[in-house]
Order: structure tokens, then sequence, then C-alpha cells
């Protein structure tokens, strides 16, 4: 069960087209694994069940569960499995990749004024790289007057 609460964080419920709704593998989470759906109804029995697309040629699409009887009807409103995103994946994948270990984002820490051209306005960002396996910092001059 324990097991079941970390996998099922992975997922999030995402509309698949026509009012169908799956859950869909989060970006940050995928660990490597293709994007794809799992069935709703085997998630809330903490079972994990990818479903199966086939394609009818007329222009609807059916997901199926190979675990439960479960099928999902859609027409052209069909979207293929992408990695949801959460609004704090997006927030990440705006931040600067880590210079040295490109797999972390560089967080911005700490604003101060400039040490040197702090009296003139301008001011000083202090970085370090989101991923825990990397200890870089870095620190960057910035006007806030201009965008």
């Amino acid at each position: 069960m324990k097991q079941w609460g970390s996998e099922k964080k992975r997922y999030q419920l995402t509309d698949v087209g026509g009012g169908a709704f799956a859950y869909a593998l989060k970006a940050a989470m995928s660990n490597g694994e293709p994007p794809h759906y799992i069935c709703t109804n085997c998630y809330e029995q903490s079972k994990k069940s990818i479903l199966n697309h086939i394609d009818t040629g007329d222009g609807l699409h059916v997901l199926s569960c190979p675990r439960c009887p479960a099928k999902l009807v859609i027409g052209h409103a069909y979207k293929s499995p992408s990695f949801a995103e959460t609004v704090e994946d997006r927030a990440r994948a705006a931040l600067e990749p880590c210079p040295i270990c490109q797999s972390g984002r560089l967080k911005v820490i700490k604003i101060e004024d400039d040490p040197l051209l702090g009296r003139v306005g301008l001011k000083r960002r202090h970085l370090r790289c989101d991923n825990p396996e990397c200890s870089h910092k870095d620190s960057r001059q910035f006007d806030p007057g201009k965008k």
C-alpha cells in the first residue's frame, strides 16, 4: 500500500478527449517511461493498468483496460498520451538549467542590493541548483527596473 502511495503521485487526472478521463504520467516523475494513460477504475483500486489504444480507422479511438472491463470510446477529440504537467512543473522548466550538472535548475534563494552598484539601484540574485546531488551556487547582477 505504501508503494502505491508513491506510485499514484506520479499521475494526474487528464481529459483524454471528448470528456473522457484517464490518469496521465507527470513529466517530472516519468523516470524514463514514455507518456501513457492508466485506467481510472484500476487507479481507484490501487492498481496501475496502462490503457491500450485502438484506432478503429473510422475516426473513433478506443482506450481499453487489460485488467478490468473499462473502455473509453472517443471521437476526433482524442488526445494522444503526453506527459501531464503541473503548475510546479511548468515553473521549474522556466528556470535556467544548472551549468554544472545539467539536470538541476537554478533557483533564486536570496535577492539583495549589489555590493558595488546597489546605490544606483542594481540588485544581486543568489542562485542555487535544486538538484540535491549538486552543490553549485552562483550570483547575478540585475536591474529590477528593466525586464
